[in-house]
């Protein structure tokens, strides 16, 4: 491997961290946002994987100064001025920047760096149908796209190749007897995670001598909170801190529109009782992912993620469904959303993390031209879907009368 480095395209989390997806044949790749295969677990181990030839090369061009194709979403945001610096690959370097001294040693010595950092997808065994969502990784989305012709299509054309078991437990072994005592963060997304048993074996399995150093992240939908007798505040209680982030996506109202199958009875409960477990190194935040079905609703769902006691954090959807991408938006529609959230950030009340990440899905929104053909394709999305919901689309955004005609 190359010992020099080219910054203006190097990405620290090729050499730190794997992501393992759903696609095709269960897929490794070096960021959830990537499309660049370094391996699938139908044909290698995850160790064969992290030392196989394509994720030699990934890291040799990025220390070299080339642009590989499947990390197009960062390039793309970065040939902008105005959206360089919300670039995964930016904001990972800035955030794993401690891991540059440790990850250039092994580099000039010829060594693979080791895994620092992982997301796991175990299933894409998930009790929800979320608008943004697809059956890559929602066996309910599957299931639907199956009895459904008419929206067959609309989510992903991988449909009849998706895996809903993605690892088993001797893979998980065999990656916490690799990777255990140098991981210091584990990401695990779904599906969603508390309905499938291999995330409680993973909790349980993981070593007591390093489970106090590891740093734990999760996506959740927070719908359950226990599975099969597994004692969830014990397993959480073993490790250095736990980060849970709950998918809001909506304000009250919208919510559960937005994200089929959930109950804001249930995420109220449940938020509560894990507040009341009082858990050491344990947070909770809410997380919204902007897109065209929920920007008007900002506001609204600040009041909602006050109402559950958690610190709200925005992202935004750059990828599938490429409709619901709020640069779509035309331009009367984005003065109106810019105008609104510029107001929202002149609140001196709004945390810090909250305003920088508003901030960020602000600039992407103004950072590219609309696309009227994509809001068509929303329409015949939400027309769709609208035939198999109780709620409809016009009743639950009033707001966006007149967007299809535009």
């Amino acid at each position: 491997m190359s010992s020099s480095k080219n910054l203006k395209t190097f990405c620290i989390f090729p050499f730190v961290h794997m992501s393992v997806k759903a696609h095709g044949n269960r897929t490794v790749t070096p960021c959830w946002r990537s499309f660049e295969i370094i391996g699938n677990l139908q044909e290698q181990s995850l160790q064969e994987v992290w030392s196989s030839p394509a994720a030699q090369k990934l890291r040799n061009d990025l220390l070299s100064g080339k642009q590989p194709k499947g990390c197009q979403r960062c390039w793309n945001i970065e040939n902008q001025s105005e959206t360089l610096n919300i670039s995964l690959r930016h904001r990972y370097n800035k955030r794993y920047s401690h891991f540059f001294s440790d990850v250039f040693d092994d580099i000039k010595q010829g060594k693979i760096p080791k895994v620092k950092s992982a997301e796991f997808r175990f299933s894409t065994l998930c009790n929800f149908r979320c608008l943004h969502c697809h059956p890559s990784n929602s066996t309910t989305w599957k299931k639907f796209c199956q009895e459904n012709p008419r929206v067959k299509n609309i989510p992903s054309q991988y449909l009849d190749s998706i895996p809903i078991q993605i690892l088993d437990k001797e893979q998980i072994d065999q990656f916490l007897k690799s990777y255990g005592e140098s991981l210091e963060e584990f990401w695990v997304c779904g599906g969603e995670p508390l309905m499938e048993p291999l995330y409680y074996y993973f909790l349980d399995q993981y070593p007591p001598s390093s489970a106090g150093k590891l740093n734990l992240y999760m996506s959740t939908n927070l719908s359950r909170l226990s599975l099969k007798g597994w004692d969830l505040k014990k397993l959480w209680l073993k490790f250095k801190s736990h980060t849970i982030r709950v998918g809001i996506d909506g304000d009250i109202d919208s919510y559960e529109y937005f994200r089929v199958g959930g109950s804001t009875t249930t995420l109220e409960k449940n938020v509560e009782t894990v507040h009341n477990w009082k858990i050491p190194g344990l947070s909770l935040e809410s997380v919204c992912t902007v897109n065209i079905l929920n920007i008007s609703k900002i506001r609204g769902i600040l009041s909602f993620s006050e109402s559950l006691d958690l610190p709200l954090v925005f992202t935004f959807l750059n990828g599938h469904p490429d409709s619901l991408d709020i640069r779509n938006l035309p331009k009367k529609w984005k003065n109106q959303f810019e105008t609104e959230i510029k107001a929202l950030l002149t609140n001196q009340r709004l945390p810090e993390k909250t305003r920088s990440s508003l901030n960020r899905v602000l600039v992407f929104m103004l950072s590219r031209e609309d696309d009227p053909s994509e809001i068509q394709k929303l329409k015949y999305y939400c027309e769709s879907l609208d035939s198999h919901n109780s709620l409809k689309f016009n009743e639950v955004y009033p707001e966006l009368d007149g967007l299809w005609g535009q």
